[in-house]
């Protein structure tokens, strides 16, 4: 038995080295393939707006002294029905989902997230609006819908927020029902503009002077015509929005975007500008003043708190009080719609006991 083993040991030996001398020789290493082309540096896409050239710096200087960006009106207002216009995030998921959250962690100003789409490219493509779509405003008069519809092109965007609310109950037709209001909240709430612009929204009783046409509402780019113009360094105009500013104590008019409607060329027609929009707004408060008057013997009106009573009162008091609103919260005094304001007020004055 044992020398079977011994045989069977010696034979598989034998297998092995018969096997491994049969084995060719080693073949050669293959040839390294190419290096591939070099990716694209990191930062070249990133220089297109993060660059020497201050662009961004300066649109950021400017914003930064806006009262967008100082209002402080995202903490207060962080709540449902409000975050739209008031929190950036409101405003941004508005704009792409049409839901705004009733309240956000962190609520923030108005900032370069709210208007433009900024990191999702890496190229200027990021300075696309977060929204140009016209505007259907929410409160209006009329069943006409072409002419409560805002569609200016990119000021678009600002109509979203600054237009009337929808006011419940509704405005009344002309000589209508009673209205009862039963809070102290009724109105078009703080901005207005796009209405004032368009000239709908108001309560057009009928009186010495007709609702025409604005010339300023026929101006296809809105807002940003005059609110974004040439700017005066950081203190008016561009995207710092503003339209005033001061220079040595004296306020003046940044009034690069009103040519070629208005002569500005030269100092004394800049000068003549001015004054004229200076005594056409001290006449429009004038208006207001004369039927805040009237309002408060109406028993509607409470001008210590600047709210509205409640109680029921005739349509014509009613629709009175929201042309008075409407023009105090546009803030322009009437600049933005000149004949329209003068109107709104006067007829209003007019229809009142």
């Amino acid at each position: 038995m044992k020398k079977f083993k011994s045989i069977f040991i010696y034979t598989a030996i034998l297998a092995g080295v018969a096997l491994y001398s049969c084995e060719g020789p080693a073949g050669k290493d293959g040839v390294n393939g190419q290096d591939g082309m070099d990716g694209e540096n990191g930062t070249a896409v990133c220089q297109e707006c993060h660059n020497s050239d201050q662009d961004m710096a300066i649109k950021v200087s400017q914003y930064n002294k806006s009262f967008h960006a100082n209002g402080e009106n995202a903490a207060y207002a962080n709540r449902s029905g409000c975050t739209k216009c008031h929190t950036s995030q409101g405003f941004v998921d508005f704009a792409t989902t049409g839901t705004p959250a009733a309240s956000y962690i962190n609520p923030l100003q108005q900032n370069c997230y709210t208007c433009h789409q900024v990191h999702k490219t890496y190229t200027e493509a990021d300075w696309t609006l977060t929204t140009k779509t016209a505007v259907v405003l929410d409160h209006h008069t009329g069943s006409d819908a072409a002419k409560y519809t805002y569609d200016k092109g990119n000021s678009n965007l600002c109509a979203n927020c600054h237009q009337g609310r929808t006011l419940s109950p509704a405005l009344p037709n002309l000589g209508g029902v009673d209205v009862t209001l039963s809070n102290t909240r009724w109105g078009t709430h703080h901005g207005p503009m796009a209405n004032v612009l368009i000239g709908n929204g108001g309560y057009e009783v009928a009186g010495t002077i007709s609702y025409a046409t604005n010339v300023h509402a026929s101006i296809s780019t809105g807002c940003v015509n005059c609110h974004m113009a040439t700017p005066y360094g950081t203190m008016a105009g561009g995207h710092n929005l503003g339209m005033v500013f001061d220079q040595h104590g004296t306020e003046l008019l940044n009034i690069t975007g009103c040519s070629p409607c208005h002569a500005n060329t030269t100092t004394a027609e800049q000068s003549a500008l001015r004054i004229k929009v200076t005594n056409f707004q001290a006449t429009t408060q004038a208006l207001l003043d004369a039927l805040e008057a009237k309002l408060i013997t109406a028993g509607i009106y409470d001008a210590v708190a600047g709210l509205n009573k409640t109680g029921t009162f005739s349509a014509n008091i009613a629709g009175a009080y929201i042309n008075y609103q409407t023009v105090k919260e546009d803030k322009s005094l009437g600049v933005h719609n000149p004949q329209y304001t003068k109107a709104l007020l006067q007829n209003a004055i007019e229809s009142l006991p």
